[in-house]
């Protein structure tokens, strides 16, 4: 086991040394600025689709709100 944490800790060095911290690692993994384009083949009326999803985008909001709290904001 102190193999494997010793490991774990020469592989979290050599992050914060390429790239100062990890948590500047981790933002730039997380938050990265390429983008890609969704190509569809077919006409595809996607309407039906965002409709159902708007349930599930209130619940990310709320729970985004309830978390706010402990983690504090970002923006």
């Amino acid at each position: 086991m102190d193999k494997e944490f010793e490991k774990l800790l020469l592989k979290a060095k050599e992050i914060e040394k390429e790239y100062g911290s990890l948590k500047n690692f981790a933002l730039q993994e997380t938050y990265n600025t390429k983008t890609h384009r969704l190509r569809i083949r077919k006409k595809v009326n996607l309407e039906k689709v965002y409709e159902g999803l708007k349930d599930l985008e209130f619940a990310d909001l709320v729970d985004f709100q309830n978390l706010k709290g402990e983690y504090g904001e970002r923006f």
